[in-house]
C-alpha cells in the first residue's frame, strides 16, 4: 500500500526463525479488528492483515501503519477462526479455528506408547510409522548437495588462500546449498504431515487416550544413542 502510493514501505512482519527452512508468521484475528477474510468469491478472497512499523524502519513524516492485503485461494469452506499462519515459503496460508466437538456414541479407550523402533505403537495392536525410507532418501540426497558445495569452498580456499567466512558461493554451489535447503524443509513437511494424520486417527476414533509418564533425563542418561534420538 505504500509503495503504491510512492512511499518507501517499513519492516514486514518478522519471521519464526530465520534458522527455519520455511519462512512463516502468524497474525491474531483479535475480534475481527485484524486478519480479516473478505469473500470474493465462491472459492476465493482476501485477507487483510494490518500492522505497525517500528520507529527506525518509518519514513520521516510518513504513516506508522502498513496493510498486507493476501489474495487466497480456498480449499473448504471457512468457520470462525482465531488466528491466520502465513508461510511465505510455499505461499499458503491456514487458518486456526477452535477445535470442533465431535458429537458421536461412547467411543473405546486405547494406550499409545513411544517407541524406538516403533514410532507410535497402539494397544490395539496398530502401528503409526514414520516414512523412514523416505526421509533417509532426503537425507542422502541432502547430503550429497552439502559435500558438493562444501568441496567447492575447499577448493576455493586452496586456490586463494582465504578464510571459510569469506568464501561466496559461486552460481553452482548456492544451488547446491538451495537444494539442500529445500529438501530438509520438505522433510520437516513430510515428519508434520505425519503427525497431524496420526494423532487426528487417534482423537477420531478413541474418546479415551492414555500415554506413558516418561522420565525423559533419566532415558537420555542410561539409554544410549537410541534413547537419546528421541
Amino acid at each position: 500500500t505504500m509503495r503504491q502510493s510512492g512511499r518507501k514501505p517499513g519492516a514486514m512482519p518478522r519471521f519464526l526463525s530465520r534458522k527455519r527452512s520455511d519462512q512463516t508468521f502468524a497474525c491474531w484475528f483479535n475480534g475481527g479488528r485484524n486478519a480479516v477474510l473478505t469473500k470474493t468469491g465462491r472459492k476465493s478472497g482476501i485477507v487483510t492483515i494490518l500492522g505497525m512499523n517500528p520507529k527506525d524502519q518509518r519514513e520521516p513524516g510518513g504513516p506508522a501503519k502498513y496493510r498486507i492485503r493476501l489474495h487466497v485461494r480456498l480449499s473448504q469452506p471457512i468457520r470462525a477462526y482465531t488466528s491466520v499462519r502465513v508461510n511465505w515459503s510455499t505461499k499458503t496460508l491456514v487458518f486456526v479455528n477452535e477445535p470442533a466437538f465431535l458429537l458421536r456414541p461412547g467411543g473405546p479407550a486405547v494406550g499409545v506408547d513411544r517407541g524406538v523402533t516403533r514410532n507410535l505403537a497402539v494397544s490395539d495392536g496398530t502401528f503409526h510409522d514414520l516414512p523412514r525410507a523416505q526421509l533417509k532418501d532426503f537425507d542422502k540426497r541432502v547430503r550429497l548437495h552439502q559435500r558438493r558445495a562444501s568441496k567447492a569452498r575447499h577448493r576455493w580456499m586452496q586456490a586463494t588462500g582465504g578464510a571459510a567466512r569469506d568464501w561466496q558461493p559461486s552460481n553452482r554451489a548456492a544451488a547446491h546449498l538451495a537444494e539442500a535447503k529445500r529438501l530438509r524443509g520438505k522433510a520437516v513437511r513430510v515428519i508434520a504431515d505425519y503427525q497431524h494424520k496420526a494423532t487426528t486417527t487417534l482423537v477420531r476414533d478413541h474418546d479415551v487416550i492414555v500415554t506413558e509418564k516418561l522420565q525423559l533425563a533419566s532415558m537420555v542418561r542410561r539409554g544410549g544413542a537410541r534413547k537419546r534420538g528421541l
